[in-house]
């Protein structure tokens, strides 16, 4: 087992929160390409709690570098501050964390300018030390796949929203929607990797999980 971060956008955290994402997909990569059709894939070992790579080889199944019992935490945008008195606009009681994805609303003071800001100073998800992460994922299954080949279900368990009108389009949310989870998907895939994304149809590890609200060194052993 081995524990390693991972980065997840606002709406996927919600998604992660809601209980709706169980699933994520992640591009996998080859060492060299071999010519039309040929690629050449690491192979991944593991070693003391860790990880290494051992070789090659051309096939893609051996390139997931995830594994059932791996921990992931979650990584998101976030800012360290504290809460605001109402009244006077000051900072009060100790500072905490908080997140983009659900605290999007947030007034932030300002210690430089003491003043208070409606846009506080959000820190991307990469830079997110492992205390501060809220969301722990314990890696229940791994599949190696073409991403084109997901199915309706697996869509869905990737966090598709489903609106009154229909699938979110994450490429123009609120003004179109899409028939299925699955091209709900292709839209938020593109929405995330760029435009074209999808045609691309990479090899990804398709990495099945439980969702744990809290730090990953808060979890308790059963969870280990």
């Amino acid at each position: 087992m081995r524990d390693r971060p991972i980065i997840f956008s606002a709406p996927m955290v919600r998604a992660l929160l809601d209980g709706r994402k169980t699933q994520t997909r992640r591009v996998l990569k080859p060492l060299k390409s071999d010519g039309p059709g040929y690629v050449t894939w690491p192979i991944y070992a593991r070693k003391n709690e860790g990880m290494r790579r051992c070789g090659s080889s051309t096939q893609p199944d051996r390139a997931a570098p995830y594994a059932v019992g791996d921990k992931l935490w979650v990584r998101e945008a976030f800012v360290v501050g504290h809460d605001i008195d109402d009244e006077l606009g000051r900072p009060v009681g100790e500072q905490k964390v908080w997140f983009r994805a659900t605290d999007s609303r947030l007034t932030w003071f300002d210690p430089d300018t003491e003043s208070t800001l409606d846009n506080p100073p959000w820190k991307p998800s990469i830079h997110m030390p492992r205390w501060a992460s809220r969301l722990t994922l314990l890696v229940t299954d791994v599949r190696v796949q073409l991403l084109q080949e997901i199915s309706e279900a697996d869509a869905k368990a990737e966090g598709v929203w489903r609106d009154t009108n229909g699938w979110v389009d994450y490429l123009f949310p609120g003004t179109q929607c899409c028939p299925t989870a699955a091209q709900s998907f292709c839209t938020l895939w593109d929405s995330l990797h760029g435009p074209g994304e999808w045609d691309v149809n990479p090899w990804v590890a398709a990495i099945s999980f439980s969702v744990h609200i809290g730090n990953i060194d808060t979890l308790e052993p059963g969870h280990a």
